[in-house]
């Protein structure tokens, strides 16, 4: 097949927006010598020119911006000529590339990529790994979200203050999970907690609500952090500390991770059976 060349079609502008709160993708310096610094003010970022994902359906999808197509999908301009390993140019990275964190387009191509993108905010498939990096820019819409996130996080600053060591340590397991480490002084804590503030939107609603703390990954987080619980003192075992010494509480295979155990001995603790198992950790956790 001979490669189509096609003029991009324009029509009405959008801007689009990166995100710089909540759930953000982080953004880094690359240096001379390959290392690299994530940095705070940045000016440029270009999305990947090539993504796989599944759609609202449960379809796969694979979609890549060509400055020189009109389609996106990557199916669609294999037919239409263009090489399944065609050499992604700068003239093309170029044309999506967010400078001074917006990117402003007519193009028909960039805003087709940009809606089906899963890095897109509005995006409605199943995202996989890839992270929520931007958005289209609406400037009375985003002047309430970033109002809204404004005041949700004062709240949350607010509150904080008055959390004990035992909240504290209740809500970074919540936010964290069971597998957590917590830090062990207050200020450590409070320092963790404020990152989380700042930088997930999502955590916000668990540091804000009241009670609902002692929940089973709670519980067994602080058992993992205070050595009452252990996946590793005996191979293929989960242990209980009682009066110091150890005792065999559950056994699981050798070949899962910790944090296989951890989700296998959760589902375990929210059974009937599980009940006694987990007053038994309760028990133990207060002679601590």
């Amino acid at each position: 097949l001979t490669k189509v060349e096609t003029k991009p079609q324009v029509s009405e502008t959008k801007i689009y927006e990166l995100i710089r709160s909540g759930a953000r993708v982080p953004f880094f310096k690359t240096f001379e010598d390959g290392s690299r610094m994530e940095v705070e003010n940045y000016d440029d970022y270009t999305p990947h020119m090539v993504y796989t994902f599944a759609d609202t359906e449960g379809n796969s999808r694979t979609i890549r911006f060509l400055k020189a197509s009109n389609e996106i999908d990557l199916d669609k301009q294999i037919k239409a000529g263009f090489d399944a390993n065609v050499k992604i140019t700068e003239a093309d990275r170029a044309e999506i590339r967010f400078k001074k964190n917006k990117l402003i387009t007519n193009k028909k191509n960039v805003k087709a990529f940009f809606e089906a993108c899963p890095g897109n905010e509005a995006f409605e498939g199943d995202r996989g790994d890839f992270q929520i990096t931007f958005r289209e820019y609406k400037p009375e819409l985003s002047r309430k979200k970033n109002s809204d996130l404004a005041l949700k996080q004062a709240r949350a600053i607010i509150a904080l203050e008055d959390f004990t060591d035992i909240e504290m340590d209740s809500k970074l397991i919540k936010i964290m999970g069971s597998a957590y480490s917590l830090p062990l002084l207050e200020t450590e804590k409070k320092e963790a907690l404020l990152d989380i503030i700042n930088e997930s939107e999502e955590s916000l609603d668990i540091i804000l609500e009241k009670g609902k703390e002692d929940t089973i990954e709670v519980i067994l987080g602080k058992a993992i952090n205070k050595k009452v619980i252990s996946f590793i003192e005996a191979p293929g075992q989960i242990m209980i500390k009682r009066n110091g010494i150890f005792g065999k509480l559950l056994t699981v295979s050798e070949d899962h991770s910790e944090e296989q155990k951890i989700a296998l001995f959760t589902d375990v603790l929210r059974t009937e059976e599980g009940k006694i198992t987990l007053v038994a950790i309760k028990e133990a956790l207060l002679k601590e």
